[in-house]
């Protein structure tokens, strides 16, 4: 985290954690009309990598690819599944 800080600064750190609670905030509230794979899949990915990213430095090269990957993924699916109920 303090790496990402001193590379990106403070309006990056706040655009990133802004991206991180728009991704929780998307899968909790699927979470809170019933038990939605693609919402708890969402909750534990930022959950768990947000986790790792403060213990650890994985916030560069592959693992932050990977992030990205099935950040993008899952935010696509519960965008259009909440259209779709809409």
């Amino acid at each position: 985290m303090i790496e990402f800080m001193i590379g990106m600064g403070f309006p990056g750190l706040l655009l990133w954690l802004l991206a991180l609670f728009r991704l929780l905030s998307l899968g909790s509230d699927r979470l809170r009309h019933g038990i939605d794979m693609p919402g708890l899949w969402s909750v534990l990915l930022v959950l768990g990598f947000s986790g790792r990213m403060v213990v650890e430095n994985i916030s560069r090269d592959h693992m932050l690819m990977m992030f990205m990957l099935f950040a993008g993924f899952l935010s696509t699916v519960l965008y259009r599944e909440t259209s779709r109920d809409l």
